[in-house]
């Protein structure tokens, strides 16, 4: 159980105390004074003092026993339930935390903060470097995009002038990239586009990523 609920839990049995303790003193004194009394109808307000208001029956006409209007107990049940709710408390003070744990702790807490903030204050940086970064790559893949479209449009047209007229032309054909570094520019794009939303790397992605890595180091060795 956490500290933040054990402190909530002893406010509860506090506010439970707060309202027994001066009904059970109520209590005490009210049968003290009518067992003075010593008279029939005196034993009667004693039983119900004791025992509290039975179903069906009035409390005894005496304002200092209107807490039983209330729903409050009878006297023994209210001593018990405070002799349960006074051990309760102790064994829920045991649950706290000493002073040592609270002191190591806040000093965590006050070391995790700071690196935290550090970090964010890291995070814009890197944020615009990545944004640079990606600045770059669009271009560099516009780039490759347009000259292999010229390259396919001018080779097919030249294809078919030379297919029309007979020419004795040698057409180029436009590479492809090699099959490893293009499945790596796939993995790395499904990879970039988890990087604004996720706070982790998607270790099945980067395992991928890092296996294509791997693959065409080795083609191109």
């Amino acid at each position: 159980m956490m500290a933040v609920q054990v402190r909530q839990k002893l406010a509860d049995v506090d506010r439970r105390i707060a309202t027994l303790k001066p009904w059970q003193e109520t209590l005490t004194k009210a049968r003290q004074r009518y067992l003075l009394g010593g008279d029939n109808h005196s034993r009667e307000v004693v039983a119900v003092i004791e025992h509290g208001v039975r179903s069906g029956e009035g409390r005894p006409a005496d304002p200092e026993l209107e807490g039983f209007d209330l729903g409050l107990p009878g006297l023994l049940a209210c001593e018990g339930e405070m002799a349960r709710l006074r051990e309760r408390r102790a064994l829920l003070e045991g649950e706290l935390p000493s002073d040592e744990q609270v002191a190591e702790a806040d000093k965590e807490a006050r070391e995790l903060a700071k690196r935290a903030g550090q970090a964010s204050a890291r995070f814009a940086a890197s944020w615009a470097a990545f944004v640079e970064a990606l600045t770059v790559a669009e271009a560099a893949g516009r780039q490759v995009v347009e000259v292999r479209a010229e390259g396919q449009r001018a080779s097919a047209t030249a294809n078919d002038l030379a297919a029309q007229f007979g020419l004795d032309v040698d057409v180029p054909k436009v590479p492809e990239p090699p099959r490893d570094e293009a499945e790596l520019a796939g993995l790395i794009s499904s990879l970039l586009r988890t990087i604004g939303y996720e706070q982790s790397i998607d270790t099945t992605a980067d395992r991928d990523l890092q296996g294509a890595k791997r693959r065409a180091e080795k083609a191109a060795a």
